[in-house]
């Protein structure tokens, strides 16, 4: 965790924001969105901590962890997001992820089931950012 450098996308009321930071900026502006935090490291694994309620960590479990936990099955992701309790990860193939909260379908997988662990968002292929 020494000197990576981690991008970082977050929405703040009605701004879409972008940052590529070291861990502690991280920390800083994840405290000052209140977001899910999560990053994507320069190794393409992510990382993610806090509360997990409906599994927005995407580690298989609801454990609140005040550590990172590493996120299972993601390889080669590029970026992340979080909403108020869901998650995104895009890959270096273009697709994205998504997992944690699915009351109202924002996982993007055709159900409104919660998911612990990431699934890909279906239809959704060559996206270069989310």
């Amino acid at each position: 965790m020494g000197g990576e450098r981690f991008d970082v996308h977050y929405i703040r009321g009605r701004s879409r924001r972008r940052r590529r930071v070291s861990w502690v900026a991280l920390l800083a502006v994840l405290a000052l969105a209140g977001v899910v935090p999560a990053a994507a490291s320069e190794s393409s694994g992510v990382v993610a901590w806090g509360e997990n309620v409906d599994g927005q960590l995407g580690n298989g479990t609801t454990t609140t962890e005040k550590e990172p936990v590493a996120v299972k099955v993601l390889t080669e992701a590029t970026a992340v997001a979080g909403g108020e309790s869901h998650s995104l990860a895009l890959l270096k193939s273009g697709k994205v992820m998504a997992w944690g909260g699915n009351a109202d379908g924002q996982l993007g997988n055709g159900t409104t089931t919660t998911e612990k662990e990431p699934v890909e968002v279906k239809g959704l292929t060559e996206v270069v950012a989310i």
